[in-house]
């Protein structure tokens, strides 16, 4: 297959998978438009505040009720909406309104904060690296803004031990990492992950703002430099008699440039010439060999 076929098929599979990673990541980023929690329940909130973040979705905080009217002019802009905590955090009739309205609902609600905060992380991250774990007595605003800033699931703990459900969690999605934001009890101590501190993970988050930049940089710099070298070499244009010298070498191999004119009945002078001409197109090499040049046709 000539060389400028395979650069066309190859920048094509390059398109499809680039739109393929695109569209994927636009799917599961906008699985939901719009997350409810209890205003008054900032547990349900923590947990949902590092998808929110990731994801840019807007979270509404409600009360007993809603406003039918107001979740009317939303549906304009929003379809499917996600609530967190159980029917005594978000009633069941709040439910039924949205869905009237017709709205696409889901719940992520059990019995206490320490399952709602696992399954919301299991349900909605499905695997993550690295988790933020909270005792129930920490402030939780500051930990908002934490897990906004980190975008780790967030699992609530009991101050005195850690939930099973938690540890469920925390083996689901293939943690080796965690933040404590709170008192290590005996529980912590012996899971098997290792502690981070917040400091070390801001370092590393400042390390990667600058890496990463400069490896796509440096990535597509190559790409366009053996872009640019295959474009030039498939444009080269050659005269009859640098054909004529190409076929030669291309029949004998390697020649010593004293050869060519009695091969080719050109002359030493229009020999020189030529082949300093095809090595400037980069076609050929010259050796130095006794007192003459060794010509090495290059491979394409």
């Amino acid at each position: 297959m000539p060389t400028h076929l395979r650069i066309k098929n190859l920048l094509k599979l390059f398109n499809l998978v680039l739109l393929f990673t695109v569209l994927f990541n636009v799917s599961y980023s906008q699985e939901f438009d719009l997350i409810l929690v209890r205003g008054d329940l900032l547990y349900d909130y923590i947990s949902i505040v590092p998808y929110s973040c990731k994801y840019d979705i807007p979270i509404y905080f409600v009360k007993d009720t809603i406003d039918y009217n107001l979740f009317k002019d939303f549906y304009k802009k929003y379809k499917k909406i996600l609530i967190i905590g159980g029917y005594e955090a978000v009633s069941k009739d709040i439910e039924r309104k949205l869905l009237e309205i017709g709205f696409y609902v889901k719940r992520i609600g059990y019995q206490n904060r320490y399952e709602t905060s696992s399954h919301v992380a299991i349900e909605l991250f499905k695997k993550s690296s690295r988790a933020i774990l909270v005792s129930d007595d920490y402030n939780l605003l500051e930990v908002s803004v934490i897990a906004c800033r980190l975008k780790y699931p967030v699992l609530i703990y009991r101050n005195e031990y850690v939930p099973f459900s938690v540890k469920l969690a925390l083996e689901k999605l293939g943690v080796k990492e965690i933040l404590v934001l709170g008192k290590e009890n005996m529980d912590i101590k012996m899971l098997k992950v290792k502690r981070i501190r917040l400091n070390d993970i801001e370092k590393r988050n400042l390390d990667s703002y600058f890496f990463i930049p400069i490896l796509i940089f440096t990535f597509i710099f190559i790409i366009i430099i053996l872009l640019r070298k295959i474009y030039r070499r498939r444009t080269i244009v050659l005269t009859d008699d640098e054909k004529k010298i190409i076929e030669v070498l291309k029949t004998f191999g390697e020649l010593t440039q004293d050869r060519l004119p009695f091969i080719t009945g050109f002359s030493k002078t229009k020999i020189s010439n030529i082949v300093r001409e095809l090595e400037k197109k980069n076609l050929i090499k010259r050796i130095p060999y006794k007192k003459t040049w060794k010509i090495i046709l290059k491979e394409k």
